[in-house]
């Protein structure tokens, strides 16, 4: 499934959708000075304006990575895999997904909640002790909502159909998670809320959010 995904965002790069090349509009939740940021699935952008930050960003499609050193010639761009993150312990005071957790898609639901557990796992070890992840993602309002358009993404990848109006593409499958599994998934990596910021969407029961994490304090020798 990989392979799907990346030649999904190939094709989003020659078609120079906006949204995943524009220019960081949005300021960072919280005021940093100094520090090192890791974007992971990053595209041709960064999410938030990053200045005075040494910039890191990381994606698993080969031809997002030029595009992003142009546009950020300071930054340090990386080829690799959100599960398995070429990085040693403790280098980033913050780590962003933005929209990237839905991706991480495996045959069965179950094993998309494993790919995105592992993936929020390396990050975690990637983060220093006091360092802060910023998340941004879909989710649904119950499971039966994230089971249903798992297995309509599913069947469309396989038919090759689009629907447009659903945000559903021919060749793209997709898991979003529910509020419940997303707090057990940081529940078991020991991570606590930080901030929640939420908007809905008018269809199929979704909702964006926008939240930080950090390492619980008693975790932290």
């Amino acid at each position: 499934m990989e392979n799907s995904i990346r030649n999904h965002f190939r094709e989003r790069l020659k078609k120079a959708r906006p949204c995943y090349i524009a220019d960081s509009g949005r300021n960072l939740p919280a005021k940093h000075v100094g520090g090192r940021l890791l974007e992971i699935g990053c595209g041709a952008r960064f999410t938030y304006r990053t200045a005075g930050l040494e910039l890191y960003g990381l994606d698993i499609t080969t031809e997002m990575l030029p595009v992003l050193k142009t546009r950020f010639p300071t930054c340090n761009v990386v080829l690799g895999d959100s599960r398995e993150l070429p990085f040693r312990d403790k280098a980033f005071d913050i780590v962003v997904f933005s929209f990237l957790l839905h991706h991480l898609v495996h045959a069965t639901p179950k094993g998309c909640v494993i790919n995105m557990h592992v993936a929020l796992q390396e990050a975690v070890r990637v983060m220093k002790d006091r360092g802060i992840a910023y998340v941004r993602e879909v989710m649904v309002y119950n499971k039966i909502i994230s089971h249903v358009l798992f297995y309509l993404t599913a069947l469309c990848a396989k038919l090759h159909i689009s629907l447009d109006f659903l945000e559903m593409r021919s060749d793209v499958v997709t898991f979003f998670l529910t509020e419940k599994m997303f707090r057990k998934l940081c529940a078991n990596l020991r991570l606590e809320k930080l901030s929640w910021k939420e908007w809905k969407f008018w269809f199929l029961g979704k909702s964006g959010v926008e939240f930080s994490l950090a390492k619980k304090l008693s975790e932290i020798n």
